[in-house]
């Protein structure tokens, strides 16, 4: 990461640094160590834990990774701060929310991963999950609906509490079109990009990563993450 450009700008094109297959897009973006977690994770409500180094290749082309059923996106990936201690939460775009304890999903090196949330069969064609994202005990989440947040502690989400995999609770009526999910966490005080609201690197036909992150979308079998680790 450190040899991309630092300066305003344009920055570099990431198809210098990756080589995506024709039509692919760039849909998130994720920087790490080996040995640091990410939950992957798709639009029908699947996902698993995975190490960093599992996103990394020396080929340009990117790894399959994530595999994907017809009509599924990959959705940008959420760090992990503690497994044994952190909560995973799910949205849907109904507005149901799912949080469990993440020690309950699966870590794999890939795949398509455990079912996180349920979305019944005759919905599964209008509803999907808009994001998800990793609470530790000291964050809070923030959920982006227009222009306004709410904000819930870790103690806030035992409302949504449930066994993985079930449908969740529904949000407060006004807050159950979501954007995108994000987690506040402190100390030092920092807020990550909504998950469902800015989407800047993953690819669909067979979607890549890198460790500079790139998560490229272009089909509808696999994820691959574009993953020659950058500054090699």
């Amino acid at each position: 990461v450190h040899t991309l450009p630092s300066a305003r700008g344009n920055g570099e094109p990431l198809t210098g640094r990756f080589a995506p297959a024709a039509g692919a897009t760039f849909e998130a973006l994720a920087s790490g160590g080996n040995d640091d977690r990410l939950v992957i994770a798709s639009s029908h409500g699947y996902g698993f834990v995975t190490r960093f180094e599992n996103l990394t290749s020396r080929n340009k082309a990117g790894k399959a990774l994530l595999s994907l059923s017809e009509g599924g996106r990959v959705l940008p990936p959420a760090a992990v701060t503690d497994v044994a201690a952190d909560r995973i939460v799910a949205v849907t775009s109904a507005g149901h929310v799912l949080a469990f304890p993440l020690s309950e999903l699966p870590e794999l090196d890939k795949g398509k991963g455990n079912k996180i949330i349920e979305i019944p069969k005759a919905k599964r064609g209008t509803e999907r999950v808009v994001a998800i994202a990793v609470v530790p005990p000291s964050g809070k989440l923030l959920v982006a609906s227009g222009a306004r947040t709410m904000t819930l502690s870790f103690n806030d989400l035992d409302s949504y509490l449930g066994a993985r995999g079930s449908r969740g609770g529904l949000l407060p009526r006004g807050w159950q079109k979501v954007d995108g999910l994000a987690v506040e966490t402190s100390p030092p005080t920092s807020t990550a990009r909504p998950s469902g609201v800015s989407r800047s690197g993953i690819s669909s036909r067979v979607a890549k990563c890198a460790a500079a992150g790139a998560v490229a979308r272009g089909d509808t079998h696999a994820t691959r993450f574009l993953a020659p680790a950058l500054g090699r």
